[in-house]
């Protein structure tokens, strides 16, 4: 892991910013998560970095279920502190997606079902409510839930999540078993994709998406007031917040800072230059994307570009993208990981982000050296870039 350290397991705030990748002791971060019991033969299986300083890390073993455990010192909503969370009833974990200030998890239980659970800060009266999709009346005295609790409203529905993106007032989800695109939370800036601008405390389907033919939505990310889907033609599609071209759709020299869109918008580009997108990321306010061939594109935020630009100096068969605070990582093929930062002197960034031994920014694209085989001696298994630290999973 690498970045702020004070999201960092096993690492204090006193130890500055970590620029580059540094092993987790793995003996140390058994006992601060499990305590003198230990975690009963699990290995860390992936890890995700939150969109402010918390970090999941999820634990399995052959034959024994998944368990989840949450390092989040300085966030508050999220338990401020580190160690085990009580999944009850899920035994396989298929991902965790950590906002600012909440959380959600999804997989399956016994029998097998689909199961998603949401903790952490409930919403408020300025930033909105419903980011947990639990209904109303929820959380303690101070709006938040301090135990995962099951989307039952999920199950009801039919619509169990094979992935979703937490942000800092909404959450998206997707269901693979009915096809559709699913929001909850803050209305504001349409970043739910249902026109009015209100608050939905359960989880709604993005009725514009219903209706387009023979597309099979595959990701679907959150940006901090704004949602990006991928479809399986190449397709993507973008509403919310607009103020800095995050949802790739051009427009003027000057951007309006209440610019937004309040209904799904394809990105005309990709199709105009015959592109088709394999995965796609969102991060705070600017986007990026991996196209079929292997190539990056990066829109929105201080990358300068209101439309998707293609990106020099990458190799050519990246495969993976991933979005922080005007950070873009990329993983290839041959498992190396490449970092690069947008706009201002130093990148606009600091805190070590980028894991090439800088404290600040570079918006040349480079490598990740502590993440090649040559150093670690294994390959990238998964990882991700959150908006102020990253981790990545390595096996060998």
């Amino acid at each position: 892991m690498f970045g702020d350290s004070s999201a960092i397991p096993t690492l204090s705030p006193g130890d500055g910013s970590i620029t580059s990748p540094r092993k987790l002791d793995a003996n140390k971060l058994e006992e601060q998560m499990f305590g003198s019991e230990g975690s009963g033969g699990r290995s860390v299986s992936a890890v995700y970095c939150g969109k402010g300083l918390a970090t999941c890390l999820v634990w399995g073993g052959e034959g024994k279920d998944d368990v989840l455990t949450l390092h989040a010192p300085n966030v508050p909503d999220l338990g401020g502190g580190s160690g085990t969370v009580d999944l009850e009833g899920v035994t396989s974990i298929a991902g965790v997606s950590v906002g600012s200030k909440h959380l959600i998890a999804w997989g399956s239980d016994s029998k097998g079902e689909g199961v998603a659970l949401t903790m952490g800060w409930a919403g408020g009266v300025n930033e909105g409510y419903g980011n947990l999709g639990l209904g109303a009346n929820i959380g303690d005295g101070g709006g938040v839930v301090g135990v995962p609790t099951r989307v039952t409203s999920l199950e009801e529905d039919g619509t169990p999540l094979t992935g979703a993106s937490a942000a800092g007032s909404h959450t998206a989800g997707l269901s693979g078993a009915t096809n559709e695109v699913l929001t909850t939370g803050s209305g504001q800036y349409g970043r739910l994709g249902n026109v009015d601008a209100v608050d939905q405390l359960f989880f709604e389907p993005v009725e514009l998406l219903m209706t387009i033919p023979e597309v099979k939505y595959t990701k679907v990310a959150a940006g901090n007031s704004y949602t990006l889907v991928l479809g399986d033609t190449g397709e993507v599609w973008g509403w919310g917040k607009n103020d800095k071209g995050q949802l790739g759709l051009g427009g003027g020299i000057s951007m309006d800072v209440y610019a937004m869109e309040n209904m799904p918008n394809k990105i005309e580009l990709f199709d105009v230059m015959g592109v088709e997108v394999r995965d796609v990321a969102a991060g705070k306010d600017h986007s990026a994307a991996v196209d079929g061939e292997g190539r990056v594109w990066v829109w929105g935020g201080k990358s300068g570009f209101l439309e998707p630009n293609l990106v020099e100096g990458l190799p050519d068969d990246c495969r993976e993208v991933m979005c922080g605070e005007n950070v873009t990582a990329v993983v290839t093929g041959k498992g190396e990981v490449w970092t690069m930062s947008h706009g201002g002197n130093g990148g606009g960034v600091k805190k070590g982000v980028l894991g090439r031994g800088v404290e600040k920014g570079d918006r040349v694209p480079g490598m990740v050296m502590g993440l090649s085989e040559e150093h670690t001696g294994g390959v990238i298994k998964g990882g991700e870039v959150g908006w102020g630290h990253a981790g990545f999973v390595v096996e060998g």
